[in-house]
């Protein structure tokens, strides 16, 4: 919201500290990663700009199913945006994310038409890429092509396997 939901709200205003990732669809919804260390949250902002310090608003009506890790990630933002930061990962499951987080950063890229040069430079670094990208073996640039296939399939149908636990 561009306007105060209540009288004690505070607008939203990523730190210096964190990492803001912005990426705006055509359709001028935003989708923004803050990070720092291991926290990490995505959230889709439509109807206004993360840029422009927006009111944020959520729905509070959470299935069971999905509350924890819906509630996790809110705890994490308020860490997050209160500039608090946790050490490690609070969660078992939290260990397999690394590279579930990496799938779904190379899926974001290719579904926003980058290359996989600019998808690479993303997860890795612009020195890494620089230094393996020409790689005979071809190391990094396999990582990405797998990453991007196995995003795919998450969002076609694997997601039914993280769901099944």
């Amino acid at each position: 919201m561009r306007t105060p939901p209540s009288s004690g709200a505070a607008p939203f205003q990523p730190r210096p500290a964190i990492r803001t990732d912005i990426f705006r669809e055509g359709s001028g919804r935003e989708h923004v990663r803050l990070s720092q260390g291991r926290e990490k949250v995505q959230l889709a902002v439509s109807g206004a700009s993360l840029l422009d310090a927006p009111y944020l608003l959520t729905e509070l009506a959470i299935p069971d199913d999905i509350a924890r890790p819906r509630l996790a990630a809110v705890a994490a933002f308020n860490r997050l945006s209160q500039g608090r930061f946790n050490a490690g990962p609070s969660r078992p499951e939290a260990r397999a994310s690394p590279r579930l987080s990496l799938v779904l950063r190379a899926l974001d890229g290719y579904l926003a038409g980058a290359s996989q040069r600019h998808i690479a430079i993303s997860l890795f670094g612009p020195t890494r890429v620089e230094g393996e990208w020409r790689d005979p073996a071809s190391y990094l640039r396999d990582r990405v092509r797998r990453a991007i296939s196995r995003g795919r399939y998450m969002m076609t149908s694997g997601y039914l396997e993280l769901l099944r636990g």
